[in-house]
């Protein structure tokens, strides 16, 4: 209870008494009664208007009650205060709320649905958000274009998505088993941690390589990692390093024998083993060499970003790049063209100098996984170069893609529009004025390198009638030439990386379509002034872009881009001592490096001039018969 309110009921008291004295005085001289009565001084309480005409000049220390009597009118006088104060502002929300215009029912009109209303704000939100200005619109990410998908990385994967979990899993109950059944029965089985590239497999070892990445930079939106070796993998490396200069691949097997996951030698090996046929080996070799390698990655080397960065001069980054190279290639060999093309992606996000020129068969992996829209927003989107599309596997790849797109639109475009589906095929009557088609890309292509189509037409192969023989015989592809070196090697890149996608009819139906229309542009371009034709204006593109001094690209070997497997000959391989060929070529190497380790050198270089004398293993593999 208030002071103020204390001091006028105790005022309003006092009167009273003083009335009632006075009262009581008047009857006692007249006899005649005048009470009035008593009034309750909690009724006070429940007024409104108590704090609104009291004047608050008079001194708090004046009032002066008892503590009990106190204590219960605060009580009851807070009590009405918050009912009083509640109903006040109920009453200034209705005010509020009543003073808003209050919408006519519509009779036509059906309340809307939840999903619906949200269907329509999200709608509207796209609408604002297109509408708004270009400054606050954020730019397009140019390193989301290289970002990995890793559900797509490893192979098992995408061959359970192909020919099913069942299939996949008794081929490895098959080829495995007796494997795993060993590993069990000598002591149980390791395990290892999973990776994002590759699958442990149940016999390797438990990871102790002494091989390290760090964060060494962070800048623009970019992270900078290296490797580090420790001093227990230095001299490791120190001894790689001489057994090599001596092109003995047992002494390399030696040290894999006793370091499983030293990278060097594990390439090392599998480049061996992979020319004398053994790919099964070979693949397993470098899968435990990617293996070790992803396993020394720094906590915040995301391969997912697109934006994390190795630099290729530094020597202990080097392997990672060689063994995803490598094992780009056996994935491409085994028809696992997503998991491929993924690899290729992490190669180029990891050095935009692409040391290994994987910007050369990235067009191929991704027509073959059939991710023509990735492929067409790599050209637009990529931060690097921005005249990849004069480049010739990119030239001729995006004519393929847009031909493959207008395929799929002419036989399912109207099925996928009905579905609402966002990424809907074009057919060419769809093609605005700023799309081209398909068959302008490919003169277009022609144009540009007219010497690919006569290498096409040998590599693919294309059965030559007598239309294609006009069309081969024309001055415009008869006198065809690169006209210069780095020209050449590309051509010639593009040619053994990509002639397989041309060897489909409907394609080959296709290019001769393309090259028979630019023999008709060629024959009009020699009725007009030759600056004024656009076979002359395609020509003064490519000796812009392409010098004809040196060769930009002779650090690429184009047999890296081949499918074949070069293999050694025989004698060569009875030369190093190694197996010709078996499924268990390493395991016998690696047994023989473990019968020679330790033994006097002198001793056995004696020794092997005895005709009888053998190291433990022949050059077949076989060991060798007890002696009587």
């Amino acid at each position: 209870m208030s002071v103020r309110m204390l001091r006028r009921a105790l005022k309003e008291q006092e009167a009273q008494d003083s009335h009632r004295v006075e009262g009581v005085i008047a009857d006692e001289d007249d006899d005649t009664p005048n009470e009035k009565p008593a009034q309750n001084l909690f009724n006070l309480l429940g007024s409104e208007e108590i704090e609104e005409d009291v004047d608050e000049a008079e001194d708090e220390g004046e009032v002066a009650i008892s503590s009990e009597s106190q204590m219960s009118k605060n009580s009851s006088l807070t009590a009405n205060l918050s009912k009083s104060k509640k109903k006040r502002s109920k009453g200034k929300k209705k005010e509020k709320y009543s003073s808003l215009p209050v919408p006519e029912p519509n009779p036509g009109f059906e309340e809307e649905s939840v999903d619906e209303l949200l269907d329509r704000l999200v709608l509207q939100n796209e609408e604002v958000a297109s509408t708004s200005d270009a400054a606050t619109v954020p730019d397009v990410d140019p390193f989301e274009i290289l970002g990995v998908d890793s559900r797509y990385l490893r192979a098992e994967d995408e061959l359970r998505r192909i020919f099913g979990s069942k299939v996949i899993s008794a081929a490895e109950r098959g080829g495995d088993g007796s494997r795993k059944r060993q590993i069990l029965q000598r002591g149980g089985r390791v395990w290892l941690k999973m990776t994002l590239l590759v699958t442990p497999h149940d016999h390797w070892p438990r990871v102790e390589s002494g091989l390290s990445m760090e964060c060494i930079d962070s800048k623009d939106g970019l992270q900078f990692f290296r490797y580090t070796f420790s001093s227990s993998y230095q001299a490791v490396q120190k001894r790689y390093e001489e057994y090599s200069a001596s092109h003995d691949p047992n002494a390399i097997a030696m040290i894999v024998n006793q370091h499983p996951y030293h990278i060097d030698s594990l390439l090392t090996l599998a480049d061996v083993y992979r020319h004398m046929g053994e790919t099964q080996t070979s693949s397993d070799l470098l899968e435990r060499c990617l293996y070790a390698l992803e396993y020394a990655w720094h906590p915040w080397f995301n391969i997912t970003t697109g934006r994390c960065r190795l630099d290729y001069r530094w020597d202990p980054n080097k392997p990672l790049f060689i063994a995803l190279f490598k094992h780009m290639q056996h994935l491409d060999r085994r028809g696992c063209h997503r998991a491929t093309l993924e690899v290729c992606k992490l190669l180029l996000s990891l050095d935009s100098d692409d040391p290994l020129g994987s910007m050369f068969c990235v067009d191929y992996f991704a027509i073959r996984a059939e991710k023509y829209d990735w492929l067409q927003r790599f050209v637009r989107e990529y931060a690097i170069d921005r005249s990849l599309s004069l480049l010739p596997n990119f030239s001729f790849s995006l004519a393929l893609v847009q031909f493959h797109i207008e395929a799929q639109g002419s036989t399912s475009g109207s099925v996928r529009r009905g579905n609402g589906n966002a990424s809907i095929a074009k057919s060419p009557q769809d093609l605005t004025e700023e799309e081209e088609s398909s068959l302008e890309l490919l003169q277009q292509a022609l144009m540009l390198h007219p010497a690919v189509l006569r290498k096409i037409v040998d590599k693919a192969p294309i059965k030559e009638d007598s239309a294609w023989i006009s069309i081969l015989k024309h001055p415009h592809f008869r006198k065809a030439t690169s006209e210069g070196p780095t020209l050449d090697h590309l051509i010639n890149i593009y040619i053994t990386r990509s002639y397989l996608v041309w060897r489909p009819p409907e394609v080959q139906a296709w290019l001769k379509k393309g090259a028979q229309a630019v023999v008709d542009i060629a024959e009009r371009a020699a009725t007009v002034p030759r600056e004024f034709s656009e076979i002359a204006n395609w020509a003064c593109v490519r000796k812009e872009v392409f010098p004809a001094d040196q060769n930009e690209y002779r650090h690429l070997l184009v047999s890296d881009f081949s499918d074949s497997i070069p293999t050694l000959p025989p004698e060569e391989l009875q030369q190093f001592g190694l197996p010709g060929n078996g499924e268990n070529a390493m395991a016998r190497v690696a047994e023989q490096g473990r019968r020679l380790e330790g033994r006097n050198s002198l001793l056995l270089f004696l020794q092997s001039f005895l005709p009888w004398f053998n190291h433990g293993v022949d050059l077949h593999g076989q060991e060798p018969p007890p002696r009587d």
